[in-house]
């Protein structure tokens, strides 16, 4: 069974007025690599910073390795924070950048030189010990930031939108030695974002934050699939959002009607006739053929954009677009008429049972 190293409860912060983060609960596991995932002003961050204790909470309690840590201040907490500047000194060579921390926590100094080789070999820069960050690339200035944070020893860190400065290739690079990194050292990661692909390529399980409380925590897989509220299933990657109402039933499926004569197959999940479903479907799970079949409805590429792996179509079925995405759309040109199903397995009913 996993044991829980960070316990969040009943955790709110109010901004003068404005209520920030609302009667929020959510446990954290040992070793786990966490994303906190949301818009911009959602409150991801002021958590974050509760947890580090660089903000005050206003009710709640914050529980570290079972201690209440809620009015400890941050230097007595097992939490290190990495933010998004680095916040790297620029007079330091490498080495003491990493040093710092652990001569302000008086580590005996063979100790302290094991740990930081150790830590300079586990993020690959080794040779670059006596450089200053200016004559570092921005990799490699997160590679410093990170084994700053790790050399202390602590149980938990904290990651602040901490490749968000780096160009996109090197932040995809990054995020695979990140999620490494965390895999060996076998820390706890509570990592904050607004990045749906950060989130989805790291974390072994995400928060989604939606006005200070947490719309749904789950595996990357489950948001992606299986979401529970509209507002998941919309900020996590693409998604064709539909209502309508079921308009058939027989003992294993049902038929949901949506606006536009588009009527999709479904599992029945003991539905009534005329209750009213919205269904949520990725743009990569239609099937797309430019010839009629059987339970098949018609549309009108008005879209086509090439996007390197795939290339993205809107599709006009009457009054309704549709997104839809594809590895090979080369005979879907513009203008041209095309015929769309759904396999069932692949429509999300929200509000139905998940597990």
């Amino acid at each position: 069974m996993k044991r829980v190293l960070v316990e969040l409860k009943n955790l709110s912060k109010k901004f003068g007025k404005e209520h920030v983060i609302k009667d929020l609960n959510l446990d954290i596991y040992e070793g786990e690599f966490l994303t906190l995932l949301g818009p911009s002003g959602c409150g991801k961050t002021t958590i974050l910073r509760m947890i580090s204790g660089l903000e005050k909470v206003t009710s709640g309690k914050v529980i570290i390795d079972g201690k209440d840590v809620t009015d400890i201040v941050p230097a007595k907490r097992e939490v290190n924070t990495i933010f998004q500047n680095f916040a790297l000194f620029p007079h330091m060579t490498v080495w003491d950048n990493i040093d710092f921390g652990l001569k302000m926590h008086k580590v005996p100094r063979t100790e302290a030189d094991k740990r930081i080789k150790d830590a300079i070999n586990l993020v690959k820069l080794k040779g670059f010990e006596n450089r200053k960050p200016d004559e570092l690339s921005g990799g490699q200035q997160q590679r410093v930031a990170i084994a700053r944070g790790i050399v202390l020893n602590h149980k938990v860190l904290l990651l602040d939108e901490s490749l968000a400065s780096l160009d996109l290739k090197l932040k995809r690079e990054m995020q695979i030695e990140l999620k490494k990194i965390q895999k060996q050292l076998g820390i706890t990661f509570i990592y904050v974002t607004h990045d749906q692909d950060e989130a989805l390529t790291m974390s072994d399980r995400i928060a989604i934050i939606n006005n200070g409380t947490v719309e749904q925590i789950d595996t990357p897989e489950n948001i992606y699939r299986k979401p529970h509220t509209k507002f998941v299933a919309d900020f996590i990657g693409e998604a064709n959002i539909l209502t309508g109402k079921i308009t058939k039933v027989s003992e294993n499926e049902a038929v949901v009607s949506l606006p536009d004569n588009m009527d999709l197959t479904i599992d029945n999940k003991n539905y009534q006739v005329g209750e009213e479903k919205t269904v949520v479907i990725r743009p990569e799970c239609f099937d797309i053929s430019s010839i009629e079949s059987l339970d098949s409805f018609k549309g009108v590429v008005k879209e086509y954009i090439y996007d390197g792996m795939i290339t993205k179509l809107i599709v006009q079925k009457d009054n309704t677009e549709l997104r839809i995405n594809l590895m090979d759309a080369s005979s879907f040109k513009e203008g041209s008429d095309v015929y769309l199903k759904v396999p069932k397995k692949y429509i999300i009913v929200l509000g139905d049972k998940n597990e």
